[in-house]
C-alpha cells in the first residue's frame, strides 16, 4: 500500500472518518475505509490488509 498516496478525512459533527485514495488520472475517488472517530486507524488498516 502506497500510504503516501492515501488520505483520511473527518467530519466531528458525524464522528466518522474516511480513508480514501485520489487518483488524478482517473480524477477518481476511491473509498477504503470508513470508520467511526473513536476506532482505532491502525487496528482497522491491520485488519483491512488481513482481509486482502
Amino acid at each position: 500500500m502506497g500510504f503516501t498516496t492515501y488520505h483520511d478525512y473527518v467530519d466531528e459533527k458525524l464522528q466518522l472518518r474516511a480513508i480514501f485514495r485520489f487518483s488524478e488520472t482517473e480524477d477518481m475517488v476511491y473509498p477504503l475505509l470508513f470508520l467511526s472517530t473513536k476506532q482505532s486507524i491502525r487496528q482497522a488498516l491491520i485488519q483491512h490488509c488481513l482481509r486482502q
